[in-house]
């Protein structure tokens, strides 16, 4: 019988986990281009599960910050998750996964986050689906009318990497603004700064940064590719907007990827020319690591007890009650529940796009309708934006 253990990577170990992801993730033969270079895992815990000293499996946790309902919080990015061939059907990624939601408990990360390769596969763990990153696609000339907008503020250009200090600002701005937002910790970002090669056009106003365009060139004439799009308001929004537009006659096609709540065809006209398609071949997705630390975060004037069902981490497994004071949610341990909420449930609720009524069809909880009325004005439906890609 094999020895079995789960081992942390630190240091030169770390190549095995470079070694299984490019097996898994990359194609054949290897681009040494892609290698994972150490000092960029540093904040990172990496483990791998060994079959009598042989790894054979490995998966990643990331330390992030995540604004979550209002509340910056301690959140965990689940990352390179792979398993050899040889050793696959046999539990072993599960297992890693159970080691890294206890340890992700034990860290004070109150929730976490990944980009699936099977969402089925996740949602047996708590996870659930966030709304779809989308990516629109239009000419330039569709912009032509936000020219003659007369908008206070100017747009800079800079090098990212000559100007990444902007770039965290504006993103830390941001961060307290959206919900969902996560940011990288610092090995990760400097990752950013070293390998992401794109211009970053910053709007400002009265002498402080608003917002920015992140965006490469992918081809000359061809397509102008926009990473991100961040503004504090509308003014910032159409400012950016100007800046595209005079772009006309240099690109064929613009390439933006929208937050999930976007809605580019209500900012100008003719916007049937524009196409939009997933900017990822499958959401990401979420759950809720430790229930009674969610306490804190924005609600609604709702009310509602439930017996919390979570199968992967047994600390969570309880009877809570929900409720609001003060424009925070409170969460307090009960005797009694007027339901059964699995944690894909709570998930759902917490980070916001569902709406609870489904969660009877999907055997996330058994609350009546009136129960399900109190969840939605605890819980009321917000978009999550992740920001964070690994």
């Amino acid at each position: 019988m094999k020895n079995v253990k789960i081992k942390q990577l630190t240091g030169d170990s770390l190549t095995v986990n470079k070694e299984m992801c490019q097996y898994a993730f990359c194609p054949t033969p290897i681009d040494e281009e892609q290698t994972l270079e150490q000092k960029y895992q540093q904040d990172c815990y990496v483990t791998a599960l060994v079959e009598d000293e042989i790894p054979v499996a490995v998966v990643t946790c990331i330390p992030l910050t995540q604004n979550v309902r209002g509340k910056i919080c301690k959140s965990g990015g689940i990352a390179d998750v792979a398993t050899y061939p040889e050793a696959r059907r046999k539990g072993y990624a599960k297992k890693l996964m159970y080691h890294h939601l206890k340890k992700m408990n034990e860290n004070g990360q109150i929730c976490s986050i990944l980009y699936p390769f099977n969402e089925g596969f996740y949602e047996k763990f708590g996870y659930i689906t966030f709304p779809q990153i989308m990516t629109a696609r239009f000419p330039p000339n569709v912009l032509s009318p936000v020219l003659s907008m007369k908008i206070k503020g100017e747009v800079k250009r800079y090098l990212l990497k000559e100007n990444f200090d902007i770039y965290l600002e504006i993103l830390q701005k941001m961060q307290k603004k959206i919900h969902g937002f996560s940011i990288k910790p610092p090995s990760k970002l400097e990752q950013v700064k070293d390998q992401v090669k794109a211009w970053l056009a910053v709007a400002k106003r009265d002498g402080e940064n608003k917002g920015f365009i992140l965006y490469r060139v992918t081809k000359p004439f061809e397509t102008f590719e926009i990473i991100n799009f961040y503004y504090e308001d509308s003014s910032i929004k159409y400012l950016l907007l100007q800046y595209l537009a005079k772009h006309v006659n240099q690109f064929e096609n613009i390439e933006m990827e929208l937050k999930p709540d976007e809605l580019i065809e209500c900012w100008i006209p003719d916007s049937q020319v524009i196409s939009q398609t997933k900017a990822f071949a499958a959401s990401v997705m979420g759950r809720i690591i430790s229930v009674e630390n969610i306490e804190g975060m924005k609600g609604g004037k709702g009310r509602f007890s439930a017996q919390i069902v979570d199968s992967c981490c047994a600390w969570n497994n309880g009877l809570y009650e929900f409720s609001e004071k003060n424009g925070t949610l409170v969460v307090e341990r009960t005797e009694k529940a007027d339901c059964k909420l699995t944690i894909q449930g709570l998930s759902a609720l917490v980070f916001g796009g569902y709406n609870p009524h489904d969660f009877i069809l999907r055997s996330w909880t058994d609350a009546s309708d009136k129960i399900l009325e109190e969840m939605r004005k605890l819980f009321p439906r917000i978009t999550p934006h992740i920001h964070s890609k690994f």
